[in-house]
């Protein structure tokens, strides 16, 4: 079963997004049929999760929250870490209780993490690479820039999918980070 059809599956699920911890979207189902607003909702996601981590800190504890929870008078939003560079928002209805709503949420983030695992990191790097072409004032210096970095040459890096699981997360690591997108596993640390 795909990400989209356990989600279609789930009474009371509004949207579910999977996010890189840089604020790209890596995936996104919705119940309406818009998803125009995922972009944006990735970035603020990925951020709001950053923060979560960093209140945290704050307070002492040395590790970075699994779930972050905001109940509202509309709907009930989860966000959970899939991986340290992945996380995942769902946002249910409010009528659904709470308890049901997080196990359902906790199976929807396994089958992310399998999903993660087989697709999610071409995901992100075909994401990466569009932003980059996108914004880059040379692009093509710039994803020069990212295939030497990762070990491998610029024809491999315009087919992600056809990377090794280790080719690929070395390209997802080959481009710096701003400060707000610390990987979700280092809030933990």
């Amino acid at each position: 079963m795909n990400l989209d059809q356990a989600a279609a599956g789930v009474p009371g699920l509004l949207q579910l997004l999977v996010f890189s911890s840089e604020g790209l979207l890596i995936h996104h189902w919705s119940r309406s049929s818009s998803t125009e607003d995922g972009e944006e909702l990735a970035v603020e996601f990925a951020r709001f999760f950053s923060v979560g981590g960093e209140v945290m800190e704050r307070i002492g504890s040395n590790r970075a929250p699994s779930w972050l929870t905001v109940e509202s008078p509309h709907g009930r939003l989860l966000l959970g870490r899939v991986s340290e560079q992945l996380g995942m928002a769902v946002s249910f209805d409010r009528s659904w209780p709470l308890g049901l709503v997080r196990a359902q949420a906790r199976q929807l983030l396994d089958l992310a993490r399998s999903f993660e695992e087989t697709e999610g990191d071409a995901d992100a790097l075909r994401s990466l690479i569009d932003e980059v072409r996108q914004r880059s004032p040379d692009a093509e210096a710039a994803l020069s820039h990212m295939a030497r970095s990762a070990g491998i040459s610029v024809l491999d890096l315009a087919r992600p999918e056809l990377l090794s699981p280790e080719q690929t997360r070395a390209a997802l690591a080959s481009v710096p980070r701003p400060r707000h997108a610390r990987t979700l596993g280092e809030l933990g640390d």
